[in-house]
């Protein structure tokens, strides 16, 4: 996942969200690059997050999937700068959220966003090797 407009901060806070869930504890990675010469501090990229173990199927998956989208659609409506957040499976598949356009969704808007999103989003079968899908950014 890559955040436009989005601080270190914001990130950084948006991975608290997540590992707040259950499924994603261990699996969230920040993905931070060392300054330019002459700044200080570090530029955050972007965040890996894990979806499924090795072999857990593609319905878990897809609820991993499903809990993504609805922590970071969840985060994306408390911002109150604009912020837009890619996910990205390592197959290329992108989906990019923005803050101005799910801050004032009713529920049943942000439903139909969250199952457009699991749709697009959850990996295809794993292959011989079972390896998860990652959504990189």
């Amino acid at each position: 996942m890559t955040g436009a407009g989005a601080s270190c901060d914001d990130l950084r806070n948006l991975r608290s969200w997540l590992i707040d869930e259950p499924e994603f504890r261990g699996r969230v990675t920040l993905c931070e690059s060392s300054p330019h010469a002459g700044e200080m501090g570090v530029e955050t990229a972007s965040m890996v997050v894990g979806l499924a173990a090795s072999g857990s199927g593609l319905a878990l998956a897809s609820a991993s999937v499903r809990t993504l989208g609805s922590v970071v659609i969840t985060w994306l409506k408390a911002r109150t700068n604009p912020v837009d957040i890619t996910m990205r499976r390592s197959d290329g598949t992108q989906v990019t959220l923005r803050a101005a356009e799910v801050k004032g969704l009713p529920a049943d808007e942000v439903r139909r966003m969250v199952d457009n999103l699991t749709a697009q989003l959850t990996p295809p079968s794993p292959g011989p090797a079972g390896q998860p899908s990652p959504v990189t950014g």
